[in-house]
């Protein structure tokens, strides 16, 4: 018999950030495109429980620990206790401060007579850890605490035993009960509760402090030949805290499910405030988050959140997810016993985290050979912490001042060597500084630039007078460009310089770019007019020009011609009531505008955070208090929700246009984004804060804020997708050029208006190995629809056509502007239905699918379109209203071409567990003899479609791939060994490897060869050059999971197998094995 009580604890990411924390992002990063699947909006708010083994961090009688939002629970070897936090109430601004107050209730589950001294051993352990690396002496610091998704105590009561677990959001606890045992002996008494009673409706109501938690009414049932059997059932109240199960007749020789459901609702969301800092987003799609917490019960998952709070106010808190969002991979704090707080952070191509703050603890953690590790008791230092991929360890952590100088890091960057580059304030004069600095006597505003080891300063300089730099960016030469606000007419400018006079008002915005030594200006300027203007944010792109955002009241605020908005749109500008945000870009020398506009409505914008894409196109965030904020047609929210909502533009590259401009918020007071970073496939991360109960998120995410000043941390995707959810009568617009425009929304579809040919060319640049679909429907006989695939322009791609009248699907390319079909197939199509079309274009082979079906429709080879990075839908119609699209859906490997030519290692997007390889002449080689192997980082969960070219120079030498890959004792392996002349596939379980399927291949020495392997289900396919039909299959049920692929290679000598253009993506149509053998192989 099984009894679960379950407990409803909404789980959501505790970040927000300060208004004017400013976040920059790399723009000449390489990023990788992401195949996120979700609509506009998606969240990485969905986040499993998991358990963690108390190894010193917490009570000794706590056996195991659970974090999260509002809640923390223990366990011991008789009791679960309970911690519910609730936050204090948010300020109606989002800029004023909250207090750290907090109201904290305690509920103890007790097992009444039961064993007092069980077995209890974590099961299924995650993949996370958990570490404390908190004080100076790292003697004390906990290190790779492990977590586990479920606890298991043995025979509590005879025959009975307990398994605490986390689904759904919710704490678990199940009483398994073996057939003949009795669950009359489960009593539970309750402490902390001040009143406990059973309603009319068979729920548990429990007391706790001036709120109340609830267990509902228990479902009870046994499964009997696949069908659930309900078994009435019901609380019994044996005393004043005490209750037990009644249960009704029942099968003893099965299992009984009594299943409960504990939840609360006005403890949800957390206690103290916890502020998201910094967001960096690596070229995988890891993403790391800094910040401060006030909580003592900030949330675990697995990986997990898993600290006691150390003092003071609050502590420094660093945690990196995974791609999909799905898993914490390691989140620590960061502190000493006073109060300490994280503001900026950085990634390196390694994943080591470099983390910038302040600290009032004199024994915050520092290493050894660090630049600086002593400080005096009350002062406040800003700090650089350098953390290990894995973060489980200090790389290195030091000040940044000495003695009892005092100061803040507000932000921080890194170059392509370790440098980090830091920028922050200091009241004394004594902060320390480096011969030959630009300014080594002034105090204010300081930056500072540290080795790579964390053991010297290259460079450390002070600014100016009375200025705050709010943000920084760091160019591949190594020069930093500055942003923020000064108060003072004597800020430092250059000949030159586009404004070299303080325009007026209190502040006045200054862009300054300092060289790479630190030692003089390459330029700086002021940027404002003659009211109060804040810098709060800059970015660079990879010609030097910079992208600045912020706040103006200055009416006269410079702007460009034909700039989007050139007049001020907010109020009264005496007391700074109605800001205006503006965006501005700078040439490269500093010299002139190239574009500069205002962003607002006429109530209050600040403007908080900016990143530029490859093609010059800004996206900004922050908040604003304009219902008439410009929004664009078809936008995630056209309306202003509350008394603040958060804001996504998206600006193209002349400044001249909004291409995407959002609200995001709920009806609530506060609603604010702080910090943005963005990918190559446009999807956008952003932190920030709200207080709004309808926050609007997506299904099975979080429920509700409950009121309180929450954190979120929100994904918006603005590539890939289009479910066509715009207002009726639209364009397509947004992420659309229409080059035949006939086009238009109706009912979140699109149709066409006008007769004859229509087509479209979605925006995006996805490359030549393209997956388009689209679900279409024609309304009468003579009327087409269907999906274009590497497009160059309207004279050349390849069209998949579904014909009604015709009664079949077919396939055409067109090549300077000739058309000819490759292929036709006849099904029975009806008017007025839709169908899924999907075109799949891989090097020269192309396969139609209809309907989501196993196998192609058409499957044909054709080399004459090898190039086009563009995807479309097409139709003709006979009259208006004839032709219909929904879903239009586009899927694109991940890559590698390993063009990141005399690199030492894989670089960015790859492990070696293998290690003895390296990039040489834009291909990967081995450097010695042996096994060599290595995992590409994208998570593609198990349903994988991956290949690569491979060859080999000696015999006795093989070269492949893995897929479904968990570790490195269970995966698939697809071998090409030109030795024994075959290729062959290969399953390693648990350490053991067995050879699955082979077929004979003559194989030539020094020859690239194309290895194609497809996983689906239990279903695996192998593929050699372009062939359309696979070399082989298989059916093996062995792995059915494992998120991960890769490259492997068993070499005889040095640089003997070579691999090139490897690529993996997702399987999105079930697949389905075409044979089982292959004769005389």
């Amino acid at each position: 018999m099984k009894l679960s009580i379950r407990l409803q604890i909404l789980l959501m990411l505790m970040v927000a950030t300060p208004v004017y924390a400013a976040i920059q992002f790399d723009s000449t990063s390489s990023q990788p495109p992401s195949d996120v699947r979700q609509q506009l909006l998606s969240s990485y708010g969905k986040l499993p429980l998991s358990f963690e083994a108390n190894t010193g961090q917490s009570d000794p009688a706590v056996q195991f620990l659970s974090r999260g939002a509002g809640y923390i629970l223990y366990l011991t070897h008789t009791d679960a206790i309970l911690t519910l936090t609730k936050a204090s109430e948010a300020p109606k601004d989002p800029r004023e401060k909250v207090t750290n107050k907090t109201e904290t209730a305690t509920l103890k589950m007790r097992l009444i007579g039961a064993a007092p001294h069980p077995k209890i051993t974590g099961e299924e352990r995650l993949p996370g850890k958990v570490n404390y690396l908190i004080g100076q002496d790292p003697a004390r610091w906990t290190k790779g605490v492990t977590t586990y998704e479920k606890v298991h105590y043995e025979n509590v009561y005879p025959g009975i035993d307990l398994v605490y677990y986390g689904n759904q959001r919710q704490l678990e606890y199940d009483f398994v009960v073996a057939p003949g045992a009795d669950p009359k002996k489960i009593g539970l008494r309750f402490e902390g509760s001040d009143k406990l009673q059973i309603n009319s409706e068979g729920d548990l109501i429990l007391k706790v402090g001036s709120e109340e938690v609830r267990l509902h009414r228990p479902l009870v049932y046994q499964e009997k030949s696949g069908v659930r059997e309900v078994i009435p059932a019901r609380y019994v109240q044996k005393g004043k805290n005490r209750i037990g199960f009644q249960v009704a007749a029942y099968d003893q020789s099965k299992a009984l499910i009594i299943d409960p459901i504990l939840s609360y609702s006005t403890f949800l969301g957390g206690s103290g405030r916890n502020q998201g800092n910094g967001i960096a987003v690596d070229a995988s799609g890891y993403v790391y988050l800094t910040g401060t917490s006030e909580s003592n019960d900030f949330r675990t998952t697995p990986g997990a959140y898993d600290r006691t709070f150390n003092g003071g106010c609050c502590d420094a808190f660093v945690s990196k997810l995974d791609p999909t969002g799905s898993t914490v991979l390691y989140s620590t704090y960061l502190g000493g016993n006073e109060s300490d707080g994280a503001t900026g952070i950085a990634v390196d191509a390694a994943g080591n985290a470099y983390v910038t703050g302040w600290t009032r603890s004199a024994n915050f953690p520092t290493t050894p050979g660090a630049f600086s590790n002593s400080t005096v008791v009350g002062s406040i230092k800003p700090f650089v912490t350098k953390l290990n991929a894995a973060g489980s360890d200090l790389l290195y952590s030091t000040f940044l001042a000495r003695n009892s100088t005092n100061g803040s890091a507000h932000g921080i960057a890194i170059d392509a060597s370790g440098n980090a580059y830091i920028v922050g304030e200091t009241p004394s004069f004594d902060f320390p500084t480096t011969p030959g600095a630009f300014n080594t006597t002034a105090k204010g505003d300081f930056v500072t630039k540290l080795n790579s080891t964390g053991s010297a300063l290259l460079y450390s300089t002070f600014l100016g007078v009375y200025c705050n730099i709010s943000g920084i960016a760091v160019d591949g030469g190594g020069n930093a460009y500055l942003t923020g606000y000064t108060g003072h007419a004597d800020f430092p400018t250059t000949p030159g310089a586009y404004q070299t006079s303080y325009q007026g008002g209190f502040y006045d915005v200054f862009v300054t770019k300092l060289n790479a030594s630190g030692s003089s200006l390459l330029y700086s300027t002021f940027l404002g007019g003659s009211g109060n203007d804040f810098g709060t944010a800059i970015a660079v792109d990879a010609s030097g020009q910079v992208y600045i955002t912020g706040q103006t009241s200055s009416v006269g605020f410079p702007t460009t011609p034909g700039a989007y908005q050139t007049t001020f749109q907010g109020g009264s500008t005496n007391n700074d009531a109605a800001p205006d945000g503006f965006v501005a870009k700078i040439n490269v020398n500093g010299s002139s505008l190239v574009y500069s506009t205002f962003l607002g409505g006429k109530d209050p914008e600040v403007a908080t955070a900016i990143a530029v894409n490859s093609s010059g196109e800004a996206y900004v965030t922050g908040y604003t208090g304009s219902a008439d904020f410009p929004t664009t047609p078809g936008a995630l929210d056209t309306t202003i929700n509350g008394v603040y909502d958060i804001f996504l533009t998206k600006l193209n590259a002349a400044g001249s246009a909004l291409l995407y401009a959002t609200f995001l918020g709920g009806s609530g007071s506060e609603d604010a984004s702080f910090a943005i970073a963005i990918n190559a496939s446009e999807q956008i991360y952003l932190s920030g804060i709200t207080g709004s109960t309808d926050f609007p998120t997506t299904p099975g995410a979080f429920d509700t804020v409950n009121g309180h000043n929450d954190g979120f941390f929100s994904v918006l995707n603005l590539g890939l997708t289009d479910v066509f959810n715009r207002p009726n009568g639209t364009q397509l617009g947004v992420n659309w050029n229409e080059y035949q425009p006939d086009f238009e929304i109706f009912n979140q579809q699109l149709r066409n208006v006008t007769a004859g040919n229509e087509s479209a060319t979605y925006k995006r640049a996805f490359g030549p190995d393209q997956s388009v679909s689209v679900d279409c429907k024609v309304m009468a006989p003579g009327n087409s629809c269907g999906v274009m695939a590497r497009l160059t322009d309207g004279n050349n791609f390849y069209r998949a056509r579904i014909d009604v009248g015709q009664g079949n699907v077919a396939l055409y390319k067109t090549v300077n502007g000739v058309t000819n079909s490759l292929g036709a197939a006849t099904r029975p199509l009806q008017i007025d239905t839709y169908y899924h079309l999907r075109l799949v274009v891989e090097g020269a082979v192309l396969s139609v699918f209809l309907n989501h079906e196993s196998n192609p429709l058409i499957s044909v080879t054709d080399g004459s379109l090898r190039t086009g990075d563009l995807t479309g839908i097409r139709s003709f119609s006979t009259s208006p209203g004839a032709v219909w699209f929904d879903n239009f859906d586009v899927v694109t490997p991940y890559s590698d071409p390993f063009s990141r030519a005399n690199s030492s290692n894989l670089g960015l997007d790859w492990n070696e567990y293998l290690s003895g390889l390296e990039i040489f002449s834009n291909q990967l080689r081995n450097t010695n003899a042996g096994n060599k192997a290595a995992v590409f980082n994208q998570i593609l969960g198990p349903d994988q479609d991956i290949t690569v070219q491979c060859k080999v120079t000696a015999p006795d030498t093989a070269c492949g791939l893995m897929a479904r890959w968990s570790d490195a004792g269970n995966f698939y392996r697809l071998r090409l060994d030109a030795g024994l002349q075959n290729i062959a596939l290969f399953k390693t379980v648990n350490g053991v490897t067995t050879r699955i399927g082979v077929a004979s291949q003559p194989l030539q020495l020094n020859t690239y060869y194309r290895l194609r392997l497809v996983v689906q289900g239990t279903g695996l396919a192998v593929f050699f050059q372009d062939e359309s039909a696979p070399l082989f299959t298989a059916v093996d049920a062995s792995l059915p999971k494992g998120d991960f692929s890769g490259i492997r290679a068993s070499a005889s000598g040095p640089a003997t197998t070579w691999f090139d253009n490897f690529t993996a993506r997702r399987v999105e149509a079930p697949f389905t094995p075409v044979s089982t053998s292959v004769p005389g192989r």
